[in-house]
């Protein structure tokens, strides 16, 4: 009899990297934590310059949003300049929507370190982000509460 269990290598890694906690701890709840926390990046970090009255989008002040907002577009355009190149032979990594996702993923990264972005960090994400999809995608349709709530489609670029 061969039983059908999932092979979330994804979860041994978010372990092992400290992400979720062993799994004698409370993983549901530490999981909404880091996924609330990269939703708070998210909306910090993409402020539309438009929205800040009086601010000169000629401005060189480093305080601008404009300023920040074309900075922030180069450093965009620098990672999907090594995102396209990730693993040329594995079509799910031409499909456009991953790619946007690693550009995402990589630029809130790089902003909220400061470490920044560096070429090559697409090569570290891109084998994360493959286990995460495949675990997500084989997932049995049974699971318990604890994989449900880590193989959760939604949260894949959260996760990563």
């Amino acid at each position: 009899m061969q039983l059908n269990l999932p092979r979330p290598r994804s979860l041994a890694w978010a372990i092992l990297l400290q992400v979720i906690p062993p799994p004698s701890d409370d993983i549901i709840k530490c999981l909404k934590t880091h996924r609330n926390f990269y939703n708070d990046l998210k909306s910090k970090l993409s402020m539309d310059p438009r929205a800040v009255v009086g601010d000169d989008p000629l401005s060189q002040n480093d305080e601008s949003a404009w300023k920040q907002h074309f900075c922030d577009n180069e450093l965009q355009a620098l990672i999907l300049q090594d995102v396209v190149r990730t693993f040329p032979d594995e079509p799910y990594f031409r499909d456009s929507k991953v790619q946007n996702l690693m550009v995402s993923v990589l630029f809130f990264w790089a902003r909220s370190h400061t470490v920044g972005y560096r070429q090559g960090m697409h090569e570290v994400l891109a084998p994360l982000l493959l286990e995460l999809y495949i675990d997500r995608k084989h997932a049995p349709t049974a699971l318990c509460n604890t994989l449900k709530c880590f193989l959760d489609e939604a949260y894949l670029e959260h996760d990563s």
